[in-house]
């Protein structure tokens, strides 16, 4: 006659049983070695779902989940540069009241000393592919005037950056956008303008992809 010590000793060495019948595709009743079943509901293991004891927990695929882009963005202390950094690309933003005076596309001598700076940037980070200059204004004036100031502002930058990237392994683009993806609304609920939201619309963005 086996005593209860005994079976108990039994049922701890049959431990790796039980786990082969859970994930091991075992017997669908799970028996303790001294031949007795074990009590409750026999635990099973789906392609879905898993059941243990009465309780159930679907199982998620994390993998096929959305993937979001970290952004880092800094600000100038002045607020007139910002520079927006993801896994893959740089984007640095220009208040056109530091390279232009009004509603005209000349570089001021400030604004040569900022793309100078971006221009090391550019070449410290070995960057490759297309450097992006995107001109912008504001909502001021006819949308065509704005278009083509935007463009004229633009390629005036890449006229500047140009030489300051002789020897790298960068082209240089520029688009004129006027009014089009203001940073912030032109305009306040009751239609009126918001002065600082235009300047802050008022810009050059230049976007690079950073080798390392």
């Amino acid at each position: 006659m086996t005593s209860p010590s005994a079976r108990a000793l039994r049922r701890g060495a049959a431990t790796g049983v039980l786990a082969l019948a859970l994930f091991g595709g075992g017997p669908s009743a799970v028996v303790w070695a001294d031949g007795t079943s074990s009590p409750g509901p026999t635990p099973t293991v789906g392609a879905t779902a898993t059941t243990l004891s009465g309780l159930s927990a679907p199982v998620h695929d994390i993998r096929r989940g959305p993937v979001y882009d970290i952004v880092v963005t800094t600000e100038s202390i002045d607020g007139t540069e910002t520079q927006k950094d993801t896994t893959t690309k740089r984007t640095v933003i220009l208040d056109s009241k530091v390279l232009f005076p009004e509603d005209w596309a000349t570089l001021s001598g400030a604004a040569r000393s900022r793309l100078r700076s971006v221009a090391g940037q550019i070449k410290d980070s070995s960057a490759t592919g297309t450097v992006q200059v995107d001109g912008y204004t504001d909502d001021q004036g006819s949308a065509q005037h704005g278009l083509v100031l935007s463009r004229q502002r633009a390629q005036a930058v890449k006229k500047v950056l140009t030489p300051l990237l002789v020897g790298t392994d960068v082209r240089i683009a520029t688009r004129g956008l006027g009014e089009a993806n203001p940073r912030f609304p032109n305009l306040d609920k009751a239609k009126r303008p918001i002065p600082a939201n235009r300047a802050k619309n008022r810009r050059v963005e230049i976007s690079f992809h950073p080798g390392r």
